[in-house]
């Protein structure tokens, strides 16, 4: 049960990276075919800054109701404590990813 709790708030907080990533790659690359190699520089400035930004707020929305997140999805004190205790690994997981997921589409 608490691995799928994680999974879920893992997943909710992934989710704007992951739809972003191809149309940040699909721009670099158009703008490279173009031939205009500096726009596509700015363009990965700009994707990696909205990356950091974006992972940056949600780590600290996950930190700052990290006690909130395990009572969504059970009522036993055991479980609730175990994915506080979790969610800063967690929120420093979705922080990293989201950086890793701007870099995964730039290639």
């Amino acid at each position: 049960m608490i691995s799928f709790d994680c999974f879920l708030i893992y997943f909710w907080f992934n989710l704007p990276h992951s739809i972003l990533s191809p149309f940040n790659s699909t721009r670099i690359s158009n703008e490279l075919g173009a031939g205009c190699p500096k726009s596509a520089f700015l363009a990965v400035k700009v994707t990696l800054l909205v990356s950091f930004i974006i992972g940056a707020l949600e780590f600290t929305l996950l930190i700052l109701t990290r006690n909130f997140w395990g009572r969504i999805f059970s009522n036993v004190p055991e479980v609730v404590t175990y994915v506080e205790s979790m969610t800063p690994i967690l929120a420093s997981c979705v922080f990293e990813d989201s950086i890793q997921t701007a870099f995964s589409g730039i290639q």
